[in-house]
């Protein structure tokens, strides 16, 4: 009897691999759990800006003797600020790769 192969071409292999495929073969090891706490935390500190902000602005408007126009700028400008890094953090990761932009 004559065995037959399937030989598969690389386009083949490649388009039948899932994420899941990879992760398994990679595996989830310290290095991620210190990868997704470190950018955990990331996240959870811009959240607590917007959240603080939030919270001293009724003070910082008796203390600054600030307007409405005044206290509703400050958290639309940490918005604004968000949305132009994030622009620019994405311009520089395309040009220079996500770790070199993560690492400067």
């Amino acid at each position: 009897q004559q065995i037959q192969t399937t030989k598969k071409t690389h386009h083949q292999l490649k388009s039948e691999t899932t994420l899941n495929d990879i992760i398994e073969e990679c595996g989830f090891g310290t290095f991620q759990w210190l990868y997704l706490t470190l950018f955990g935390l990331i996240y959870l500190s811009d959240a607590a800006e917007i959240a603080l902000s939030g919270i001293i602005l009724s003070t910082l408007k008796c203390e600054w003797g600030l307007s409405s126009l005044e206290e509703g700028l400050i958290p639309f400008m940490v918005l604004v600020s968000y949305a132009i890094g994030s622009v620019i953090g994405g311009k520089l990761s395309d040009e220079y790769g996500r770790k070199k932009t993560a690492n400067h």
